[in-house]
């Protein structure tokens, strides 16, 4: 179009923006912006990368701490909870969330806020709508690890 207009200046409608200069400008605009779009999934992709690396150092190091104490302490020994970990020995289930909340997000969503036990690192939600001829099940996904 701008080529179009550059070799035609009569079409142009300066009130309206449709010249020559404003496409040159938009179009130098987009490719500078479609640049800036590149140049962050660059740099995204490099900080994923250094990610991956460092998350497979420190599982790395973790899995030769746990390997290294278990040979060393019991199931039942204290120090487990002094490098962060739960003893082998005591499964403790987390105490239930306290204070739930759910209101609306947007149109379309619930967001359901709580009060986490000190225990609890993450929580699985399960949703049951109530109506006629409705039966609640399990997601098929999740079915294998709760039989």
């Amino acid at each position: 179009m701008t080529e179009f207009l550059t070799q035609n200046p009569g079409y142009e409608v300066a009130s309206l923006d449709v010249t020559a200069a404003y496409g040159d400008t938009t179009h130098g605009a987009a490719v500078a912006a479609k640049g800036a779009v590149s140049d962050a999934e660059q740099d995204l992709r490099n900080r994923d990368t250094a990610r991956r690396t460092a998350r497979v150092t420190i599982l790395g190091g973790m899995r030769g701490l746990i390997k290294n104490l278990e040979a060393k302490l019991s199931a039942h020994d204290p120090r487990w909870m002094a490098f962060g970990l739960a003893m082998p020995a005591s499964r403790v289930t987390p105490a239930k969330p306290t204070g739930l909340v759910v209101s609306l997000n947007g149109t379309d969503g619930l967001l359901a806020t709580c009060i986490a036990p000190s225990q609890a690192t993450r929580f699985h939600w399960r949703m049951r709508q109530v109506g006629p001829g409705y039966v609640f099940r399990w997601p098929q996904a999740r079915l294998s690890r709760w039989r």
